[in-house]
């Protein structure tokens, strides 16, 4: 595993506003914990973000997927819109124009005050900030798929107002949008005073200095504990999420569940993924410990996992097939085609993307496709969208 730099070099960031205000002792819990690799959706994720902070940069736009693509062109899509609509028609964002800058994937910092003669730092790093005279706009993109709060109600974006606005004394209004095709092309300006953007920066300011209190009362819920990397060393952690299982139903447990209200339903419901999350934690944590100390967890051991053989040359395949006198009808069915991948090799073949790719994927694939429907799963009514 490569080492990894920590841009915020340690400090408080903006991306970590809102679980910080929720745990006060969260950032302090962390210090020296090194980060774990991304995931397969945040690598999906880094590699539009990577595009759209650096425009100019064709060779890595290229690599992009369809499906990335696709986002990335969203992205900048609605990204102009809310530009015509903060700053109206004139002019289009361009970093040509002398009256309009546009500064993308810059971190701002800010010296906060301790109280005892020295400072914290805190940062942040908005994906891009247009601004105009005394007037900027910061723009956040969420690439992933699920909803995050729109900027009202981000701590996050509300933090990169308070820091651009800490570099950039003269602006009188910044505007905050946070960019998510996957849930709309439509997102909502939230437009901030300078007054707001003071008031915001006094609480950012409340908030970094206690994280930085070692001291600071722990609180654990979902949203803060979600990718907290303390979370199997914390007591208060581990108290909250272990009142979940079975399912935090302790009121309940002698009542059928076939006779449970539907205030004691929901209540289960809400319960089901912080309890699982746990439980996974638990078993990770017993697998890690084994694989370097077989003693580790006395009566239990690892077993090795099941090798999976996959084909990946299915040409070289075929011609074996057929030089044994197999006929193409019947290696036809030992074929799946994915529909993604199909998507990538017409795009190689057609130059096309957007409606004009879906159309010789639906011209392709007419009357060849069987529509089946996953299980439902079990959602908040806010998140069904």
């Amino acid at each position: 595993m490569s080492e990894t730099i920590d841009p915020r070099g340690g400090w408080t960031s903006a991306s970590n506003a809102e679980p910080d205000l929720l745990c006060p002792g969260r950032h302090f819990a962390q210090r020296g914990m090194e980060r774990k690799e991304p995931g397969k959706w945040a690598d999906f994720g880094s590699k539009i973000h990577a595009c759209l902070g650096d425009p100019g940069d064709h060779t890595q736009l290229d690599s992009l997927t369809v499906a990335e693509r696709e986002i990335y062109d969203a992205c900048r899509k609605i990204e102009k819109g809310a530009c015509l609509k903060f700053f109206g028609p004139d002019p289009i964002p361009s970093p040509r124009t002398d009256h309009f800058r546009v500064f993308r994937e810059q971190r701002y910092w800010v010296k906060v005050p301790d109280g005892k003669g020295g400072f914290y730092e805190h940062s942040g790093q908005p994906d891009v900030v247009f601004r105009k005279q005394n007037t900027a706009l910061i723009v956040e993109y969420k690439t992933l798929p699920g909803d995050v709060p729109d900027s009202p109600d981000n701590l996050q974006t509300r933090d990169q107002v308070a820091l651009v606005r800490g570099n950039y004394v003269i602006l009188e209004q910044i505007g905050a949008v946070v960019i998510q095709p996957l849930v709309t092309h439509d997102p909502v300006i939230t437009r901030y005073t300078k007054d707001q953007a003071i008031q915001a920066e006094r609480d950012m300011f409340d908030r970094v200095r206690a994280s930085h209190n070692p001291n600071a009362v722990r609180h654990a819920g979902e949203v803060q504990c979600a990718f907290c990397l303390a979370k199997t060393r914390c007591v208060d952690y581990q108290k909250w999420a272990g009142q979940l299982v079975p399912v935090a139903l302790m009121n309940v447990l002698e009542i059928p569940i076939e006779q449970w209200s539907p205030d004691q339903r929901s209540h289960a419901a809400s319960q089901l993924a912080p309890a699982f999350e746990f439980l996974e934690s638990i078993k990770q944590n017993l697998k890690s410990g084994l694989e370097k100390d077989p003693e580790f967890c006395p009566g239990w051991t690892l077993k090795a996992g099941a090798k999976i053989e996959k084909i990946v040359d299915a040409q070289k395949v075929f011609e074996r097939f057929m030089a044994l006198g197999g006929k193409l009808e019947q290696f036809m069915p030992c074929i799946a085609v994915g529909k993604g991948k199909l998507k990538e090799q017409l795009h190689a073949v057609t130059f096309t993307k957007g409606k004009e790719l879906e159309e010789h994927v639906a011209k392709v694939t007419e009357g060849a496709t069987v529509v089946t429907q996953n299980a439902p799963s079990l959602v908040r009514v806010r998140d069904s969208k």
